[in-house]
């Protein structure tokens, strides 16, 4: 192919020559011989350009095809000199940071490490500056003041033996980072959280149990693992409930309850269960959640106020409002029996002047005691202070009236007795009045009647009984 273009090339320069008149000579020395090496030098030259000129076009192409192969990663690559210049960085880079270009060409690397990582970075940077690769996590801080997230590998590059700048290719966790921050959030609640928390799976065994739930039950989660709730929900006098808890469950429906739940130590406590359904991509059914709570102290409280609602403070005795509603269920009751019953209004006289001459604190205690001779006196019936020196009795099953006015004339009999407080000895009469179903038909008239009674008795001298039929 060379000498084919050599021949050419003389056979183009005869003929060029001829054609402006020149006289041409076929002599190999003076002639033919310049031609063939001017010729070969020609197109050696131009080869050796072509070449060049191919080289570096395809040096450009990948170049460019590294270029964008580095814009287009998904990872964050840069590059940092020895001192912490950043020498490059990649599109993904930027766009993550949110710095461009010209910014990065003023900042340090270290000038965008969040505090806590600085100092472990740039004991890192010495390590993979003395030639070790190392796997780095740490965190940078973006133009917009976010933590950004970072994990990858970095190493060095070296001419001549010295290092002259490290490449790391880099990978935005911090969506992981915040996730594992979050869960590890999540176990601490857990295991600090005052309820006890318990997973089973589909079938109701249980899987996992928090610290609370031991303290709670005292079972551990070693002994629960495989376990049924049934190990410590008994199904005695609540089976209404456990089956409307059974039916949400197979319904994949939440439910809630209060539950009686039974210790590790066979004691019983009440507890406030809540259980939530975990379901799987095809809407079954692969967990249940429960939330156990120790509602005794609840309890106890809620118990505390209502008997506190329906009590007297002082004698513990039953307030109006309680006698009241024991009144109504006694009328129910002796409508349907066809039986009888009293109301005994009580008012001590002179209990005013005890007061006034002791002071209050000896008035409330010979009070506390004259309640506590009203039920011992009165055995299974009901006894109620109204307040101040009122009390109130609910009499049942009485055969006639004379029952109710030997029951008064016995209680004027005990309440006449001196009580000794301190080194005082107190003493009071009473006036009693009384009522009698089904004379008075409703609650409202017996206490009325059996009220005005004891005014009657007031009137008639008092320590005496009246009677209003």
């Amino acid at each position: 192919m060379f000498f084919l273009g050599v021949i050419l090339l003389g056979v183009f320069s005869i003929l060029q020559k001829r054609l402006l008149g020149i006289e041409t000579s076929l002599d190999f020395q003076t002639y033919m011989m310049p031609v063939i090496i001017g010729g070969a030098c020609s197109l050696i030259i131009s080869n050796i350009l072509v070449r060049l000129k191919i080289a570096n076009y395809k040096l450009s192409r990948s170049q460019e095809h590294l270029q964008d192969f580095m814009d287009n990663a998904s990872d964050l690559i840069q590059s940092i000199s020895p001192e912490g210049k950043i020498l490059y960085t990649n599109r993904a880079w930027q766009e993550t940071l949110g710095y461009r270009p010209n910014e990065l060409s003023t900042l340090n690397i270290f000038d965008i490490i969040t505090p806590e990582y600085r100092s472990h970075c740039q004991s890192e940077l010495q390590a993979v500056l003395d030639g070790n690769i190392i796997h780095a996590s740490f965190a940078l801080i973006a133009k917009n003041g976010n933590r950004v997230f970072v994990d990858g590998m970095i190493n060095c590059r070296f001419e001549n033996g010295k290092p002259v700048s490290t490449r790391g290719v880099l990978r935005n966790v911090t969506q992981s980072r915040e996730a594992e921050e979050k869960l590890r959030l999540a176990a601490k609640v857990y295991e600090n959280i005052n309820d006890g928390i318990f997973v089973t799976d589909n079938n109701g065994k249980f899987i996992i149990t928090n610290q609370a739930f031991t303290s709670i039950t005292g079972y551990g989660q070693a002994e629960m693992l495989g376990k049924m709730p049934n190990t410590f929900i008994s199904e005695e006098n609540q089976l209404q409930s456990i089956k409307e808890l059974h039916s949400a469950l197979r319904a994949l429906c939440n439910w809630q309850g209060e539950l009686e739940v039974r210790h590790k130590n066979q004691n019983r406590f009440p507890a406030f269960i809540k259980v939530t359904t975990v379901k799987d991509a095809e809407g079954h059914a692969s967990n249940y959640i429960g939330v156990l709570t120790d509602i005794t102290t609840r309890k106890e409280t809620e118990e505390r106020l209502r008997h506190l609602a329906t009590h007297d403070m002082l004698t513990n005795l039953p307030n109006r409002m309680l006698f009241v509603d024991r009144l109504q269920m006694a009328v129910w009751h002796a409508e349907q029996t066809g039986t009888k019953f009293a109301v005994l209004y009580i008012d001590l006289d002179g209990f005013k002047d005890i007061n006034d001459t002791y002071g209050h604190g000896p008035g409330d205690a010979y009070l506390k005691t004259i309640a506590q001779r009203l039920v011992e006196t009165i055995g299974s019936n009901i006894v109620a202070r109204f307040g101040g020196d009122e009390f109130a009795i609910l009499l049942e099953k009485i055969e006639s009236e004379k029952d109710a006015i030997k029951m008064a004339r016995k209680i004027l009999k005990v309440l006449a007795i001196p009580v000794q407080v301190e080194k005082n000895e107190l003493s009071a009469t009473a006036s009693i009045g009384i009522s009698i179903f089904p004379n008075c038909p409703n609650p409202n008239s017996l206490l009325s009647k059996a009220d005005t009674a004891m005014y009657k008795a007031k009137s008639q001298g008092k320590n005496t009984v009246a009677f209003l039929s």
